[in-house]
């Protein structure tokens, strides 16, 4: 018992120093990993001063923190180490203004999993050492200015799973060992200037599910290949140079929602396969030379489409008349297909689409009546195209109230192109009140509306372009026109208006703008590019369409609607009115339209004077006032207009000098013809009395002066003819006198030569060339006539003048 005691202290102590060993060994085992991470960052520290110093940076404060005093490298600005701190996994150095280019040293950071250098300014090409990021598994280099090829040695990055280069200036074309990337989900490059056909190669990526090369010089056919990519969602080759057909294969993609093909140079038909893509939610074929007809399958199998952009092809036949039901009515925004071929009716399913955004059915051959039931309650309506078919009004072509109360109720309309429709009717008197405040676009050109221009057209306080030309409107121009401050483009010629311009009769202050609503998308033509998809577009909850610069959903994008006015501009204060001689409202004019570009008043029968407060538009580019019967003088405050490029005041009653200084020094009398009254060296007319003219200047003195001038022409015509008949039958009977020999010898001969002379003269002052002898004839004539007189034989003579010698012998003998 006692040793049993004496040996349980010694197993103690044993178990004491054994643990006390394991303590000793592991935090040796500590220090010695501790001492290696210390070393690995140390050394991918330096490689990071490095990188520093070959970038170029804003300012030195920029990257401050990366310095050798600093030890803690995880801490550095944008670096990112793994979870024991060991090695440096991600750099995210995107807007930083960063520019020069990618050193080569960044191949070092070989444990690199992600990798941001997007929305800098870099340039040159990109490194081949970033092939040695094998555990790289998101490269973005997007929105610089990086040139040059894609380097084969991306090969190498097995990993990886998001590649985006695009915005950049890369070249050449996209490289088939992409297509090796068996990882890769997402894949980027639009915007650069990538040439070359599409590898076939990218066939085998089968779990992407992004690829967007949309604004490169892509060429060749679409490979077949592209169906093997079962993940894709989302495919957009818009904008390229492809050619051949659609390929078939597309309708393998069964997870697609994005399709968008749009701007390249396509033929053929569109495949009924498409329907197959039952979650496609955007599909875009605009501006090809796409033919044949629009496969109605797609409408009925494509139960959440959205936006359906087929405009600017070739496509002919009907609209489809059917389209699914359910969802459909309740995804289905934007229908855009301008500039086909297209005949039969606007699709009465329209009518149960509740989130209508955007209706493009101009340039086409549709005939329908004015869609009063389609737009009915569509609030959500923003852009309605129908210029250009044949779309009739109702009661017989009379009556545009019901079109212009459906439209009431569409309270988010922004623009209205129904020009060159054949409708027919007045305009509702209350169009102001009835129209949404947020227009900004209304063009009824080249109609049938008759009557005067409502009054309260004012009233829609933010319209920009206003077209109204080419109809019978008569009546006056109603001064609220002159309420709209953004009014930048106004055409009310070819009409039967009468009446003054109004002249600006108060002072006012421009408006305060709300903020912005967008961005005007590029039209490339176009012809110009063309976006017009409505931003906010009702994506189904399980839908996304994404874009490829940043790799975040992509907003479908619309033209730039101008800034809504945060309040109504004071519109009268207590003035004298045109036309009266008391206080009364005061009435705005033209002038008061301060962002007027474009001002077309022609063809009218405007009467007055053209107002000097016109000068005050600077932004005014056009101004036509042609053919009306306006008076006065020209407003010398025309040439402070410095934007003015075209200019036409012709077939007025204008007077006085013409204006040469500042704007107007650029304009030839061709600005001021059929005005007679006007003076001064544009119009090649003496300023002897400005006001009435010289009396040679008068109308009536020049058609007496013209009158005149034929009859003494015509006399003289009568004149010439006899006299040169009495000259010939005179020198016909000298001729014949001196033939007879009733002259001497001497004589004859000398009056023979006079004759001659006298009938060579008359030939040569004949009215018609093809009774005057030639030079070389006269010259031949001349020369034998002075042979003669040298004494050449009479037999030579006679014979040049058509008689034998015996003949003329006897003639001179007897």
């Amino acid at each position: 018992m006692r040793g049993a005691m004496a040996v349980k202290p010694a197993a103690i102590l044993l178990l004491l120093y054994l643990a006390f060993s394991l303590d000793i060994a592991s935090a040796a085992d500590e220090r010695a990993a501790d001492f290696a991470r210390r070393q690995v960052l140390r050394q991918e520290r330096a490689t990071l001063l490095a990188l520093k110093r070959g970038l170029t940076l804003p300012s030195p404060s920029a990257l401050a923190d990366w310095n050798e005093s600093n030890g803690h490298v995880c801490g550095f600005t944008g670096v990112a180490c793994d979870r024991r701190r060991e090695h440096v996994v991600g750099l995210a150095l995107a807007n930083m203004s960063i520019s020069g280019a990618i050193p080569a040293v960044i191949g070092d950071l070989a444990r690199l999993r992600s990798l941001d250098m997007s929305n800098n300014s870099i340039s040159g090409g990109m490194p081949s050492s970033l092939g040695n990021l094998t555990r790289l598994e998101s490269l973005v280099l997007s929105s610089n200015r990086i040139s040059g090829a894609v380097p084969l040695a991306l090969g190498n990055l097995l990993r990886l799973e998001n590649l985006d280069v695009s915005s950049n200036l890369i070249s050449g074309a996209a490289p088939a060992v992409l297509g090796g990337l068996s990882q890769l989900r997402s894949l980027y490059m639009s915007n650069n200037n990538i040439s070359g056909a599409i590898p076939p190669s990218f066939g085998n990526l089968t779990l992407l599910e992004n690829l967007y090369m949309y604004g490169n010089r892509i060429s060749g056919a679409i490979p077949a290949a592209i169906g093997n990519l079962t993940s894709l969602q989302n495919l957009d080759l818009s904008s390229n140079l492809l050619t051949g057909q659609i390929p078939a294969e597309i309708s393998n993609l069964r997870s697609l929602a994005t399709l968008n093909l749009g701007n390249n140079q396509l033929r053929g038909g569109i495949p009924p396969t498409l329907a197959k893509l039952t979650g496609m939610f955007y599909l875009s074929l605009e501006h090809n030379y796409l033919s044949g007809s629009i496969p109605e399958a797609i409408f009925l199998n494509c139960t959440i489409l959205g936006v359906a952009d087929l405009g600017d092809n070739d496509l002919s036949g009907e609209i489809p008349r059917a389209a699914a039901s359910g969802t459909f009515a309740d995804t289905f925004a934007v229908l855009n297909l301008y500039s086909n071929k297209l005949t039969g009716t606007l699709p009465r399913w329209l009518a149960n689409c509740t989130v209508l955004l955007w209706l493009d059915v101009e340039n086409n051959s549709l005939a329908d009546e004015l869609p009063t039931s389609i737009i009915s309650g569509k609030k959500y309506l923003q852009y309605l195209h129908l210029s250009n078919n044949r779309f009739w009004s109702h009661d017989g072509n009379s009556n545009l109230e019901p079109f212009f109360a459906a439209l009431s109720n569409c309270s988010s309309i922004q623009e209205v192109e129904a020009g060159a429709v054949g409708m027919g009717g007045r305009l509702p008197s209350r169009l102001g009140s009835m129209l949404s405040r947020n227009m900004w676009h209304l063009n009824l050109e080249m109609n049938s509306i008759e009557g005067p221009i409502p009054a309260d057209i004012g009233d829609v306080i933010n319209m920009t372009l206003m077209n109204l030309s080419s109809n019978m409107l008569n009546g006056t121009i109603p001064a609220s026109l002159c309420w709209l401050p953004g009014l930048q483009q106004l055409s009310l010629s070819n009409n039967s208006l009468t009446g003054e311009i109004p002249a600006v009769h108060r002072q006012r202050h421009a408006p305060r703008r709300a903020g912005p609503v967008g961005q005007r998308a590029v039209r490339e033509h176009p012809e110009q590019h063309r976006e017009p998809y409505p931003a906010e577009l009702p994506l189904p909850a399980d839908e996304q369409v994404v874009g490829g610069d940043t790799g975040q959903p992509r907003p479908v994008r619309q033209p730039d609607a101008p800034r809504p006015l945060e309040q109504p501009v004071e519109r009268c204060k207590l003035s004298i009115c045109p036309g009266t001689t008391s206080p009364a409202r005061s009435s705005p004019g033209i002038a008061d339209c301060v962002e007027l570009t474009v001002l077309d008043l022609s063809h009218n029968s405007l009467a007055g004077v053209l107002p000097s407060s016109i000068g005050g538009l600077q932004s005014l580019e056009s101004l036509d006032v042609s053919n009306n019967s306006l008076i006065g003088e020209i407003p010398v405050s025309l040439t402070k207009c410095t934007s003015l490029k075209h200019l036409n005041l012709s077939y007025n009653d204008f007077s006085g000098v013409v204006p040469t200084t500042g704007a107007l020094a650029r304009f030839s009398f061709l600005s001021f013809l059929g005005n007679r009254r006007l003076c001064g060296e544009v119009v090649r007319r003496a300023c002897g009395r400005p006001r009435h003219g010289t009396w040679y200047q008068s109308r009536r003195f020049l058609v007496i002066l013209s009158v005149s001038a034929a009859g003494v022409a015509f006399v003289l015509t009568i004149l010439c003819a006899v006299s040169i008949r009495k000259i010939r039958e005179r020198l016909a009977a000298v001729r014949e006198d001196m033939f007879r020999g009733r002259r001497g010898g001497g004589a004859r001969m000398s009056d023979v030569a006079i004759s001659e002379l006298l009938e060579l003269g008359i030939l040569c002052t004949q009215e018609h060339a093809s009774a005057r002898p030639t030079m070389l004839d006269a010259a031949d004539d001349l020369d034998r006539l002075k042979r003669y007189m040298g004494g050449e034989t009479t037999a030579t003579f006679a014979s040049s003048i058509g008689f034998s010698s015996v003949s003329f012998e006897d003639i001179l003998i007897d």
